[in-house]
């Protein structure tokens, strides 16, 4: 009777300390979640973040090619050459420069 006493008594103990760490788990486990879920939000936060700057740098590449484009055809129309009659203007071309060619070799003959 003592034994079974005493196996009783273990087993009581046995139960109330399994209790007690599945109390103490549950309690962690409530501590991790909510820190998980800081870091997810912190996590979601950032990757928002970051697609909003990829698209800001997508949008300004975009506009500086369209600059880029547009300076390029404004040196293609405008003639600068000190001796032309178009000088500034916006429909001058390439035959300016034999334009002046044609000065240069009258000049020279």
């Amino acid at each position: 009777m003592i034994r079974a006493n005493n196996a009783e008594r273990r087993l009581a103990n046995a139960q109330n300390q399994l209790a007690a760490a599945e109390e103490k788990m549950a309690a962690m486990n409530q501590r991790t979640t909510a820190a998980d879920s800081k870091w997810e939000a912190r996590v979601k936060e950032y990757e928002a973040r970051l697609r909003a700057a990829e698209e800001k740098v997508k949008r300004e590449r975009q506009g500086y090619k369209e600059r880029v484009v547009e300076l390029e055809n404004q040196m293609k129309c405008v003639c600068f050459c000190p001796l032309c009659p178009r000088l500034g203007s916006t429909n001058a071309s390439n035959d300016c420069v034999s334009d002046l060619w044609s000065l240069f070799s009258f000049f020279s003959v």
